[in-house]
């Protein structure tokens, strides 16, 4: 291995594991809040959280929605 290729693959591994600790980071933050949970973050670094909304807030809004208080965002 030149060191070329050796110096390469160590700058790598370092970028890559950084990345890594830091979706870490962005996943434990997101569990950290109540009613969030997110899957660990994988390859290009997209993060997808999940929201747990208590239904009296889902059936508010719908009251809200059917009684025109609301708006479509387009």
């Amino acid at each position: 291995m030149s060191n070329f290729n050796f110096y390469f693959y160590h700058i790598q591994n370092a970028v890559l594991e950084s990345l890594k600790q830091k979706a870490n980071i962005v996943k434990e933050t997101f569990d950290s809040v109540d009613g969030i949970s997110c899957n660990a973050i994988q390859g290009a670094m997209y993060c997808f959280p999940s929201l747990d909304l208590p239904q009296k807030l889902i059936d508010h809004a719908k009251v809200l929605w059917c009684e025109g208080k609301t708006t479509e965002v387009d």
